[in-house]
């Protein structure tokens, strides 16, 4: 999965697709990301994103993963 200046929000929620996953983006959660990621699993990429973006995530089901800013 390649991506280049897309809004971050964008590429979690391509990332929470082909997861199928249910995702919930907080208000906070703004800004770009660029990054090339192969080999990995949907999760390694999932916490590649959020750490590069300085957000986290909370699982609340199996299926359901709120993502906001650190500060949040």
């Amino acid at each position: 999965m390649s991506f280049r200046d897309t809004p971050v929000r964008e590429v979690i929620a391509e990332l929470a697709r082909r997861g199928n996953l249910n995702i919930i983006i907080d208000k906070s959660v703004v800004g770009k990301i660029t990054g090339d990621l192969r080999d990995v699993t949907l999760n390694e990429a999932m916490d590649s994103v959020l750490a590069s973006a300085g957000l986290q995530s909370r699982t609340l089901d199996n299926s359901t993963v709120i993502v906001a800013t650190l500060q949040a």
